[in-house]
C-alpha cells in the first residue's frame, strides 16, 4: 500500500486522508474500547500511525519533522488521543447502563482471589482514570457528567 497509494503525487492528500479516518484508523483501532495499552503497544501504534501520516505528507523520517507539527498540517489527532476518547465513550455508556443489564453486571464484579505478588496489576479502571485526570477533572465528576450525553461528549 506505501508504495503504490501513499507515495503517488497523482492522488490528492484528502483522498489519503479520507482512506486514512474511513480504513486505517478503524482497522488499527478495532475493539479499543476495552485494550489495556502498555508503553510498548502505545509506541507502536504511534510509530504505524506517523509512518502512514509521514507518507501522506510526503515525508520520510531523515526529514526530521516533529509528529505533532505533521498531525496539525492534516488536522488529525493521534491514535492515542482517538482510543482514549472511544474509552471514555465505553465507560460513560457503561456508567448509564442500567444495574440489570448482563455487561454492567459484568463489569461491575469483582474476585475474590487473593492479589498475585509483585507490582500491581494495571487495569482499564486505572487507564480510564489516568485519562480523566488528564482533562483535568475527577472521577466523581466525570461519573456525575456522564448522564448528561451532550455535556459528557463534550468532555471527552
Amino acid at each position: 500500500m506505501n508504495k503504490k497509494f501513499l507515495r503517488r503525487r497523482e492522488v490528492k492528500e484528502k483522498t489519503k486522508m479520507t482512506v486514512f479516518k474511513t480504513i486505517f484508523r478503524p482497522i488499527l483501532t478495532y475493539g479499543c474500547e476495552a485494550w489495556n495499552t502498555t508503553r510498548n503497544m502505545r509506541s507502536k501504534l504511534q510509530a504505524v500511525e506517523m509512518k502512514f501520516l509521514r507518507g501522506v505528507k510526503g515525508f520520510t523520517s531523515s526529514n526530521r519533522r516533529r509528529n505533532e507539527d505533521i498531525r496539525g498540517e492534516l488536522g488529525v489527532i493521534s491514535l492515542e488521543q482517538f482510543v482514549g476518547q472511544r474509552q471514555l465513550g465505553w465507560w460513560g455508556h457503561l456508567h448509564r447502563m442500567k444495574k440489570e443489564r448482563p455487561v454492567r453486571q459484568i463489569w461491575e464484579a469483582k474476585t475474590d482471589a487473593k492479589p498475585r505478588r509483585g507490582r500491581p496489576q494495571h487495569t482499564w479502571e486505572n487507564m480510564i482514570e489516568k485519562e480523566i485526570t488528564k482533562r483535568e477533572k475527577s472521577v466523581r465528576e466525570a461519573i456525575s457528567i456522564t448522564s448528561n450525553r451532550i455535556e459528557w461528549k463534550n468532555f471527552i
